[in-house]
């Protein structure tokens, strides 16, 4: 890759950020530090503190980049025919969800990502030499700032191969708006290893001659909001689990899920209490998931989480609730999926929707996603100054069903991996309010559908649907690639789907062409996504 990095020091408009012990809104507000000249830059803990702000500044303003990667293509999100403004947005939206997404598409553009991969890069290189001109910064304080930006590099790499599969692998950091680099792409395989290695260097444990990693540990004397909008080791535990499903090392995303599990610190949020004799649920509070989780933020089961303040918006707000004015809403949940009467998640067969996780809390009577839109279950729509619903990126809920899909797939025709991966899914299931589970599955392939249900159900417009569906269709050299391809072709017309089953049984197909200006600006070394050419 090959491109004039616009993101001179004097560009820059970071925040100050405050250390764990200190407020929340104190690290949100935004200070501007596009005054400083560079040559006096890099001189105090403060530069440093403002550089790492800036980062999860920068990582919050393109939440709606990663959501449309994450979700656009799958089964959760339409365009909302009722919006008729922005023609462009519309036709790039309709040729991603028609197959025929072209190299000039908005949504193929990742320069943004790589800005935010830069910005660690950044940090991770010039903050050790500020050690050497300010006293009061202290080692074990720098060491750990460096450690979240590898964090949050490791997650910007992350969502790239997953919606790009193979991309630049960039490591050095470039300060000024002239210098040049070409870079070609590497393959996803082997920078998913990179992520491993350097994820498990940042939480590696103590010992009597090794200091252990720098990653900060949580405490459960830390305030709730550094313990979610900061990157720790938990959240390292979570991605490191993840992306061993990917890698198809099931004992290691085990491993990783159970640190989590066993540690006590991230307990469901709870909406039942028992049973009645019948085998209904007794609620205690069915409003809790929402309202701690999606109404409040930073609950007790999340791990990592974006947070906003008044300063700065959540993007998602935008384009999935726009007040009160469902017709000039971008996206929505097709019916297929939300209908209270016919929609596969939350509806019975009584045509009941379960009030733990369906209307008024995942979505809105009129199927807009609903989980950035309000602060408490059933509430009125968030206002203008509130638009700052946290996204949370892990919650310890995820450790349960990734754990679960691991012992699907670790050995097939285990029973007894089966029946525990079935036991984790329907305490999910029973906690939104689910009372009567689905036969215990039998077979891999049934245990996969169910969990990938169960994880639509839980994490709708979390950002997870579209990555759960490819990383199925990629498991044993694409042995489950037809409910992906299935899902993929069901809206193309029929007398040229096969023509479609066809072309996707290139698994290159999944990702999404790299962007003609990529192409261009590195004269040929980055080459196209070939199901593209």
């Amino acid at each position: 890759m090959k491109r004039k990095y616009r993101i001179s020091i004097l560009s820059l408009v970071l925040g100050s950020v405050m250390f764990l012990g200190q407020g929340c809104e104190k690290w949100l507000d935004l200070s501007d530090y596009s005054k400083i000249p560079y040559d006096e830059f890099w001189q105090t803990k403060e530069d440093v503190d403002g550089m790492v702000s800036g980062v999860y500044t920068r990582l919050r303003s393109s939440i709606t980049k990663l959501f449309y990667w994450a979700e656009l293509r799958g089964d959760c999100i339409e365009r909302n025919t009722s919006f008729t403004g922005d023609q462009s947005w519309r036709d790039d939206i309709d040729e991603v969800k028609q197959l025929e997404i072209k190299p000039d598409n908005t949504f193929a553009n990742y320069a943004e990502i790589y800005e935010v991969i830069n910005r660690c890069n950044q940090i991770i290189d010039y903050a050790p030499g500020v050690l050497e001109l300010d006293e009061t910064f202290d080692r074990d304080q720098c060491y750990h700032l460096i450690a979240e930006m590898k964090y949050i590099r490791c997650l910007c790499y992350f969502y790239l191969v997953r919606a790009f599969r193979d991309v630049p692998y960039v490591t050095q950091s470039y300060m000024d708006d002239t210098r040049d680099f070409n870079v070609p792409k590497t393959e996803m395989a082997v920078i998913l290893q990179k992520l491993v290695e350097e994820l498990t260097d940042l939480v590696r444990p103590k010992t009597d001659t090794d200091p252990g990693g720098d990653l900060l540990p949580v405490q459960p004397s830390d305030y709730p909001w550094s313990t979610k909008g900061r990157a720790s080791v938990y959240a390292a535990y979570a991605l490191l689990a993840d992306i061993y499903l990917w890698q198809e090392d099931y004992d290691n995303a085990i491993k990783y899920c159970d640190f989590i599990i066993n540690s006590g610190m991230y307990p469901l949020v709870e909406t039942f209490t028992g049973k009645n004799n019948d085998g209904t649920l007794i609620g205690e509070n069915n409003n809790a998931w929402f309202n701690q989780l999606f109404g409040t933020g930073n609950s007790k089961e999340s791990i990592f989480e974006l947070q906003w303040s008044g300063t700065q918006v959540n993007g998602l707000f935008e384009i999935l609730v726009k007040k009160k004015d469902e017709s000039n809403v971008r996206l929505r949940v097709p019916n297929s999926v939300g209908s209270e009467t016919s929609g596969k998640l939350f509806g019975t067969s009584s045509g009941q929707v379960r009030n733990v996780r369906g209307v008024g809390r995942s979505i809105n009577s009129d199927l807009r996603m609903w989980k950035y839109a309000t602060k408490s279950a059933g509430g009125s729509v968030r206002g203008d100054s509130e638009r700052n619903a946290n996204f949370i990126v892990y919650r310890s809920t995820e450790a349960y069903l990734m754990k679960a899909e691991a012992l699907i797939m670790k050995e097939e025709g285990n029973m007894d991996n089966y029946i525990a991966a079935y036991e984790l899914i329907n305490m999910i299931r029973e906690r939104g309010g689910f009372d009567t589970p689905e036969p215990q599955f039998t077979n891999e392939q049934a245990g996969l559908e169910y969990l990938l249900l169960e994880r639509q159900r839980e994490f709708l417009g979390e950002g997870k649907r579209w990555f759960d569906l490819v990383r199925a269709a990629m498991k044993r050299d694409g042995l489950y690639k037809d409910i992906l391809i299935d899902l993929l072709v069901v809206d193309i017309a029929a007398d040229i789907r096969d023509v479609y089953r066809s072309k996707l049984q290139d698994p290159y197909g999944y990702f999404m062409p790299i962007h003609e200006r990529e192409i261009e600006a590195s004269g040929g070394i980055v080459q196209q996504n070939p199901y593209y050419n």
